[in-house]
């Protein structure tokens, strides 16, 4: 019997070593496929440029092989900029930004300019976006109350259409 027992731990002794021989190598395994997708992936903006001149900024991780794979899952967006670990693309819409739906307001800033505010002109909200100067002399008393009390924004086509509505009014240096 005592040649037995050697013969017990030498095979428990084998089978260990296996044990740990395979879980190192998974072990192993894992950490490169782990870093692996650490160097085949990217820190990716997505650039939404809005009619409105706001600009939304989206962040992902993205796997990356190529500049070309990448557009390919991105139709319409164009790159911008590439570097280190970081590529900007970015997509014009045809369209005003979700902040411009959501409390857009045309009105006339101090300096009797036409522009866009988040929130009412009247409660001196921020200017969003500023057009041309408007000859206040030529407006009809409903237009300049209209543009005092704020003409709310919620559409690309309210926004085109207040544009051109007020582009008769502009002055001689804001139709150039």
């Amino acid at each position: 019997m005592l040649t037995r027992k050697p013969f017990v731990y030498v095979q428990l002794s084998l089978i260990t070593l296996i044990t740990l021989f395979c879980t190192v190598n998974v072990q192993a395994l894992e950490r490169h496929t782990a870093d692996e997708k650490a160097v085949n992936s990217i820190t990716l903006y997505l650039e939404r440029a809005y009619l409105d001149g706001e600009v939304s900024v989206e962040i992902k991780r993205e796997p990356y092989g190529s500049l070309s794979h990448l557009l390919d899952r991105y139709p319409g967006w164009m790159p911008v900029e590439k570097s280190g670990m970081k590529i900007v693309l970015r997509k014009n819409m045809n369209d005003i930004s979700p902040l411009m739906k959501a409390n857009g307001y045309f009105g006339l800033n101090n300096k009797g300019i036409l522009s866009i505010f988040d929130g009412k002109p009247s409660e001196e909200g921020k200017v969003i976006q500023s057009f041309f100067q408007i000859d206040v002399g030529k407006l009809e008393t409903k237009r300049h109350i209209e543009l005092e009390n704020g003409i709310r924004v919620a559409s690309r086509k309210d926004y085109l259409h207040v544009i051109e509505t007020f582009k008769q009014y502009g002055t001689r240096s804001a139709k150039k």
